[in-house]
């Protein structure tokens, strides 16, 4: 199938794939919406990432507990810029990374993913799965932190009694 294949913000890491059909439309859509950022919503800068980090990890340091992959800059001129940052954090059983890309125009980029630590018995590869991901606004920022702490709790293994005689029973035990 004939189609295009989309570069967001310069970033090679985010490709996407159009089809011919709808081409037209995308670029359409673009043009009236490409460079429109909404007043409500505070565009973040990297040093506002850097502090959301720094109270995620407080009273400790963030050296400790975060691992940087990636931080730089790119593509200055023509009233674009963008500065990129690649981390990484662990719990027992899961690795995160977040990547940050702020940029001169547009909303730049915040995403998460996560993948497992070690395979589940009888499987030779670690799943994985894509967390929250947005503009790079504290809203996304907010959503990652929800989507991390949601993937990290564990379901209870203890039932809830259905009736109040049952719990009075249940508590005796």
């Amino acid at each position: 199938m004939p189609g295009n294949t989309v570069l967001i913000n310069n970033y090679k890491d985010l490709e996407w794939y159009v089809g011919d059909s709808k081409i037209e439309e995308l670029i359409e859509w673009l043009k009236i919406n490409g460079k429109k950022i909404e007043a409500t919503v505070k565009q973040l800068k990297m040093n506002d990432f850097d502090k959301w980090l720094e109270d995620l990890i407080f009273p400790r340091e963030v050296d400790d507990f975060i691992e940087v992959l990636y931080d730089g800059g790119q593509g200055e001129g023509d009233g674009y810029f963008e500065v990129k940052k690649r981390i990484s954090f662990y719990t027992d059983n899961n690795k995160y990374t977040i990547t940050a890309i702020e940029c001169g125009i547009g909303n730049g980029y915040l995403g998460c993913g996560v993948s497992a630590r070690k395979p589940r018995a009888g499987e030779d590869w670690k799943r994985g799965n894509d967390l929250p991901d947005g503009p790079f606004t504290s809203e996304t920022l907010e959503q990652i932190k929800n989507g991390i702490i949601a993937y990290e709790l564990e379901q209870l293994s203890v039932r809830k009694p259905q009736d109040p005689m049952e719990e009075e029973i249940l508590w005796w035990y």
